[in-house]
């Protein structure tokens, strides 16, 4: 609560990461067609929405500039397909499915440019790097046959967010925050 020094916090949210569903699915069609079993029917859907936390600690240099460094874990999304395709080599149309799971999570380093309203209230734009790693988890079923696959990729990202700092009791503050990544992952993973 102190216009300058030390300070160290938790976060705890609500977020959406945007999943591509038809790049995807078309992604999952090729593949398909590429081991002799194009798809014949198929539907999809996502859950793009998490549950993202964080753990950080900072120091605000004067009472308009703070820097902070820290810990996300982004959360998790996922993608479920269903459907049925042919098997050329059999003659034979089947049941497939696919689960298709990312997430990420990594080192945060960030600016703050803080605006004071008055002594309780602040408002603050954040600018910095997400420096994590991107997981994805793939399961594929073609009628009884299952197959895996996962792949983990480090990620360097912009993050930029803004907020709102309400301190209250002297020494404790509260936040309201907005934060963002434009992309994160990569081919290997997807983003």
């Amino acid at each position: 609560a102190d216009d300058t020094g030390c300070y160290a916090g938790a976060g705890l949210g609500w977020g959406e990461i945007s999943l591509p569903r038809s790049k995807i699915t078309n992604g999952l069609a090729a593949e398909y067609a590429a081991v002799g079993a194009p798809l014949q029917t198929w539907s999809a859907k996502t859950d793009d929405s998490s549950i993202p936390w964080s753990v950080f600690v900072g120091y605000r240099v004067i009472k308009y500039l703070a820097v902070e460094a820290g810990y996300l874990d982004a959360g998790s999304a996922s993608y479920t397909g269903r459907g049925t395709a042919y098997v050329v080599a059999d003659d034979l149309v089947v049941d497939t499915r696919a689960d298709l799971d990312w997430s990420a999570s990594g080192a945060t380093v960030s600016v703050l440019g803080i605006w004071p309203i008055d002594a309780t209230w602040s408002v603050f734009g954040r600018v910095g790097g997400f420096f994590g790693d991107v997981s994805s988890d793939a399961r594929i079923t073609l009628d009884t046959v299952t197959g895996k696959g996962s792949v983990s990729e480090n990620s360097n990202e912009f993050l930029y967010g803004v907020g709102v700092d309400s301190t209250f009791l002297d020494q404790w503050s509260a936040r309201l925050e907005w934060q963002a990544m434009p992309s994160v992952g990569n081919n290997n993973t997807g983003s």
